[in-house]
């Protein structure tokens, strides 16, 4: 996202740009499995149906899935929005809401859970 559209895109704009990165991210990333790599999606999954479907995708390729559910909280995000990373920039009342769509793991999906 922060490569085609920089950190901090335009928030009329947001939702058109997040869903042109996710279409390619879903044409590369299964491509990547058949060919036998691993494959990363920090996209974060904050809805099941998301989570499903990634889950059913990746699956039917014939890889094996792991959810490792991070944690986010708006003091993390003032100290990423102050980095020099490159990272997206998410300000506090995005993350909220945001934070209003999101479906926790239900008992029913793997997860391997994350320290610190």
């Amino acid at each position: 996202m922060v490569s085609f559209y920089g950190s901090n895109p335009p928030a009329h704009l947001f939702p058109a740009y997040s869903g042109k990165v996710t279409e390619q991210i879903s044409l590369l990333g299964p491509r990547c499995l058949e060919l036998g790599m691993d494959v990363v999606l920090d996209l974060g999954f904050w809805i099941r149906q998301e989570r499903d479907e990634a889950r059913a995708t990746a699956e039917n390729i014939g890889a094996s899935v792991v959810i490792r559910p991070g944690r986010a909280a708006p003091e993390r995000l003032t100290v990423r929005n102050q980095s020099l990373d490159g990272d997206l920039v998410i300000f506090e009342a995005t993350y909220e809401l945001l934070k209003r769509r999101f479906e926790p793991l239900e008992l029913d999906e793997a997860r391997m859970e994350v320290e610190g």
